[in-house]
Formats: C-alpha cells, structure tokens, sequence
C-alpha cells in the first residue's frame, strides 16, 4: 500500500475514493488517531485529525480533485484544502436520424485523437494526451488544458476497453464517475512525472 506524505510547502494533487474516512489508531501509542481516506489512485493518507477536519470543511465530492499544502504558519502546522474546479459535465444528446442521404464529406484529422478515432493512428504509438486537445477550445490556463487532455484520454481509454469487452462477450460499461477517476490519476500520476500533458 503506497502511502501519500504531504511535505512542507509541497502543494500535493489527489482525489478522494471515499468521502468518509476510517479512524486508525497507532500500535505503538493508541492515544495517536489518525484518520485513513483511500485516493482513487489506490495510495492512501493518513492525515492528522487537522487535516481531516480541513478536508471534511473543503466537503469533496468522491472522485473531486483536491489539492493539499502543509504549511508553518506563526509556529505551527496548518493545513489547507482546497477543491480543484473541474469543467461541468457534458452529456451527450442524442441525434435525430438524418430525413435525406447525405453524402460523406472527407475532412483532415485535426490532431492525433481525431486521427485515431477515424482509423489512421498508429496502434504501437500510445495517443499524449497534449495531442487530444483540439486547438479552438478556449482554454484559459495550463491546468484545464491538462484536465482536458486528461479526460479525453479517458474517454476513449473507456470507450475502447467497452468496445472490446464486448467482442469477447463480456461486456462492460464505465460510467461518468469511472471516467473521472481514470482521468484524474492519469493527470496526478503526469504531474508526479513531471510531464506536460
């Protein structure tokens, strides 16, 4: 079990599996109770019960990311919480069948996530999520750019793994919560590397 440690001044991206964590006592002095709150990237954190109040406070939503900073203020640790905004979801309506035929127009792939979805990508070179990001979406700062990167890696991560769990004839479906998580440890795992997506 890989165990998250927030260091000084080291602000520290997750998202929580649960909302609720588990009171764990220490063997050595059951006086010290720390609270366990499992990440979605399967590490866990054992905070003081300062930062559980703080993270209880900032109310996260299970799969929401957070960031965390320990920090020394006048003397003593503290701890701030603070929930990452994330783009509002999007749920896809349903097109009407077209009336007349319509004949296929032959467009270029704008990036290499178009490429891919429209057969020409490359199978042994692995999709960046940088590549995904069609270039009109206004996108403001660095970090919706890497959200958004990240989510549509996950979409079609998703999409692909349902595609083929159903050619062999075990089908199954991720739904909108699945592919937040993906995305979202995707993005903290990219960050710990040091990447850009």
């Amino acid at each position: 079990m890989e165990k998250l440690t927030l260091k000084f001044n080291e602000p520290e991206l997750c998202a929580l599996a649960y909302t609720e964590g588990k009171e764990v006592r220490s063997q050595i002095n059951p006086a010290d109770v720390s609270i366990m709150f499992t990440l979605c990237d399967g590490r866990r954190i054992f905070a003081e019960p300062a930062l559980a109040a703080e993270i209880e406070a900032a109310n996260p939503r299970r799969g929401q990311t957070i960031q965390l900073l320990k920090k020394k203020v006048a003397g003593e640790v503290t701890y701030f919480v603070t929930p990452v905004a994330v783009a509002p979801r999007v749920t896809e309506v349903p097109r009407p069948a077209p009336t007349q035929p319509q004949t296929a127009v032959a467009t270029r792939p704008v990036n290499a996530l178009d490429q891919h979805l429209q057969g020409g990508g490359n199978e042994s070179t692995p999709l960046r999520a940088h590549s995904a990001i069609p270039p009109s979406t206004p996108l403001g700062t660095q970090m919706s750019k890497r959200l958004l990167g990240s989510l549509l890696c996950a979409i079609n991560a998703c999409h692909e793994a349902e595609t083929y769990s159903a050619r062999l004839g075990r089908p199954l479906q991720f739904s909108s919560e699945d592919v937040r998580c993906f995305a979202i440890t995707a993005m903290i795992q990219n960050s710990k590397e040091g990447g850009v997506l």
